[in-house]
């Protein structure tokens, strides 16, 4: 008997992506860095930010207004037909992370391949199997979208 709960069936997407890259930046961790400064995705630049902490990364006046603008830099990269691999490496850089292991995780999460077009993502086109204990949106609400 094979057992049901090894495995589900999900739909990865724009939201999944995001809450991938603020727990890769430490945001669900109380006291981070990302969370001081309303920044899920450690962000070093964004018209949004009110200003730049001591080490260069964005502040926004409040959370909503931090995942706006991970949610517009993962659609500008979407713009520029970046794949899922492509866009990691130039998000999370091995200069300041380590990228491999980056991606693996956020590969992982969604049960894509580095090669998926960011584009499918963001449309939610992705269908796949994983096994659920590794949801990174585990405990939050999945599926919010952020508006523009």
């Amino acid at each position: 008997m094979q057992d049901v709960r090894r495995n589900i069936i999900v739909m990865a997407n724009l939201s999944d992506l995001m809450n991938g890259i603020a727990r890769m930046e430490g945001f669900w961790v109380n006291g981070s860095r990302s969370q001081r400064n309303n920044n899920p995705g450690n962000l070093r630049a964004s018209s949004l930010a009110t200003g730049k902490d001591s080490s260069g990364y964005a502040i926004f006046p409040d959370i909503d207004t931090g995942w706006r603008a991970l949610q517009r830099q993962i659609e500008l990269d979407t713009g520029r037909g970046l794949t899922l691999g492509k866009f990691i490496a130039k998000y999370a850089p091995s200069s300041e992370n380590n990228t491999g292991n980056y991606l693996k995780n956020i590969m992982q999460w969604l049960g894509v391949g580095a090669d998926t077009s960011l584009s499918q993502i963001v449309a939610g086109e992705i269908v796949s199997s994983v096994n659920p204990n590794l949801n990174p949106t585990k405990g939050q609400v999945k599926g919010k979208r952020i508006r523009k």
